[in-house]
């Protein structure tokens, strides 16, 4: 016996989503601003922000594709250079791991 209902719950539509990478490869056209979105993204002050934008390819998202297009609008907005890579769920897993 089932609750009323239930028979909804068992049909389900499988979600397929695409995972990305996206790396800030420079910082554009306003080295300020791109600094400012580093410092917000990682949490930090000027100098390691600084640091970080130094040391480009900087992974700056991993995730799925609404995610990475909030991202690369930010990114477009300020004129920050910056590469979007699609990978695997493999891929992705694998990644969330080493953290």
């Amino acid at each position: 016996m089932q609750p009323r209902g239930g028979e909804e719950l068992l049909e389900y539509d499988e979600v397929e989503y695409d995972y990305y990478n996206i790396f800030l490869t420079g910082a554009g056209s306003d080295k300020i601003k791109t600094l400012l979105f580093i410092k917000k993204m990682f949490s930090c002050d000027y100098s390691q922000a600084k640091a970080y934008l130094d040391a480009v390819p900087l992974l700056i998202f991993k995730g799925i594709d609404q995610g990475a297009a909030r991202i690369e609008d930010e990114l477009t907005g300020i004129g920050a250079d910056y590469e979007r890579q699609q990978i695997s769920f493999g891929e992705f897993i694998a990644q969330s791991a080493k953290r």
